[in-house]
């Protein structure tokens, strides 16, 4: 690998919906995350008043929209085993149904459907001893059409390594995983789900490493004047925000 992002940390990633206040109700009430700003049909969450926003929901009721979703499933860290318990606790009194249950001595997870019809996993890495907040931002599941150029774009341009651990994944950094799944061609759903995600990297120089890279493997690519942010589309048609860790705009 001739190229790799130096330690990229998923911030937060947009997420499109159609019923944006019954969305936002959900992700307060039942997770019970904290609704940090609303502004321009947009709603920042994340679980603490002192974290910045890892989850924005966009509202799209008046799009017409068409295709498949882009985004197979989200993972959000807890904190700790009883912190697990309490939400699993929680679901149960609110009638929300658990799609998924794995509860052993080293992997706890579960996962449940928003109205939405998205996917979203809570669990716990008893690796992970730095965490500050209830949620955090874990792993990102994908679906793609073609899983072969999907994984090349990943490995060969973004130069994210490949990890297995129950499946195949690409490291973001020591606590963050991104994963493919493929979805079947004739899968008809309307395209709300996954819109961009925002990756940050540590300065300008490590923003100017990749533009090199996109440049080299003739990737189209967009930058501001200042180098602050570049944006690229991936073949699932996800696009990509990188932004300089020291420079970081959007805090809500």
């Amino acid at each position: 690998m001739d190229f790799q992002l130096t330690n990229p940390v998923v911030e937060y990633l947009a997420i499109r919906v159609h019923d944006l206040e019954k969305a936002v109700e959900f992700y307060r009430s039942v997770p019970g995350l904290v609704l940090l700003s609303e502004e321009n049909n947009l709603a920042f969450f994340s679980s603490h008043h002192e974290q910045n926003a890892f989850l924005i929901l966009e509202d799209w009721s008046g799009e017409a929209m068409s295709g498949s979703s882009k985004l197979a499933r989200l993972a959000l860290r807890v904190a700790d085993a009883s912190s697990f318990y309490l939400l699993q606790e929680i679901f149960t009194k609110k009638d929300i149904p658990l799609i998924h249950l794995v509860d052993e001595n080293i992997n706890k997870a579960l996962s449940i459907k928003d109205p939405e019809g998205n996917v979203v996993t809570f669990f716990v890495d008893e690796k992970s001893t730095s965490q500050k907040h209830l949620y955090e931002m874990g792993k990102i599941h994908l679906q793609v059409n073609q899983l072969d150029k999907a994984e090349e774009f990943l490995e060969n341009v973004l130069g994210l390594p490949v990890i297995f651990d129950q499946g195949q994944y690409f490291t973001l950094n020591s606590s963050q995983w991104l994963g493919l799944q493929k979805i079947d061609t004739e899968t008809k759903k309307e395209a709300a789900g996954l819109d961009f995600i925002v990756v940050s990297l540590p300065n300008q120089e490590e923003l100017q490493n990749l533009v090199d890279q996109l440049r080299a493997k003739k990737i189209d690519f967009f930058k501001d004047a200042k180098l602050t942010i570049v944006t690229i589309f991936d073949l699932s048609g996800v696009e990509w925000w990188f932004v300089d860790r020291t420079n970081r705009k959007v805090q809500h």
